[in-house]
């Protein structure tokens, strides 16, 4: 009877222990504030995502490991409990097709257990523009040129990245990029017509509103 009791009482120190462990492990989180980077407005409705290549005897995982995942409040603030594990760094992203990809890279020597780690996050909603370029005389020679300049920041289209786009003769096209919502969509544009004997310069603007696409007419 002695004996089982001292067994039973060695059970449950080991469960004791394991689930200590076990909660260690977990007693790790990350919080912050995500806000829209053009003006500070509090985002919600944001999931926060904490992943890594984790190292599992010397190799590292073949693809990127979700670690933990956090939704933003109203407030924009969030919170991402998760598992330490061995990395070399852990990558923090917000999941949205609505803003703009962010990726932060943490060093895992700058977390603690039982201690949060603070990171706010500030990034650029999306808002979208359709440029519809047309010659509006279906009878232009092909000596009709038009260039077209992006003056803007880089944005997550290839179309609109400082490079000039020419378009000839009866052109009639649209595209349509991605844009920071809240900034201007800048463009320049030179008509040569008539063999280079008339040439007309403008520069022109649209400001760019959250989760709208803004038409800009290039017509000529």
């Amino acid at each position: 009877m002695h004996m089982k009791k001292i067994l039973s009482l060695l059970f449950v120190a080991v469960v004791l222990a394991a689930g200590c462990k076990k909660n260690d492990r977990l007693d790790w989180s990350m919080t912050g504030q995500l806000t829209d980077k053009n003006g500070g407005t509090p985002l919600g409705g944001i999931t926060v995502q904490l992943s890594a290549k984790v190292i599992k005897n010397n190799i590292y995982s073949a693809s990127p490991v979700v670690l933990g995942t956090g939704v933003t409040a109203a407030d924009g603030s969030y919170t991402v409990a998760f598992e330490k594990q061995n990395a070399d760094e852990y990558v923090v992203e917000t999941v949205s097709d609505k803003l703009f990809a962010t990726t932060i890279r943490v060093s895992p020597t700058d977390m603690h257990a039982k201690k949060p780690y603070r990171l706010d996050i500030s990034v650029f909603r999306k808002s979208g523009v359709e440029v519809h370029v047309k010659n509006q005389d279906p009878g232009a020679p092909t000596s009709d040129i038009l260039r077209l300049f992006y003056k803007g920041p880089k944005l997550d289209c290839e179309c609109c990245n400082g490079e000039r786009m020419e378009f000839y003769g009866p052109a009639d096209t649209t595209f349509a990029c991605n844009v920071p919502a809240g900034q201007f969509y800048k463009y320049e544009y030179t008509i040569i017509s008539n063999f280079g004997t008339s040439v007309v310069q403008k520069l022109d603007s649209v400001k760019c509103e959250p989760d709208q696409v803004m038409k800009v007419n290039v017509f000529y």
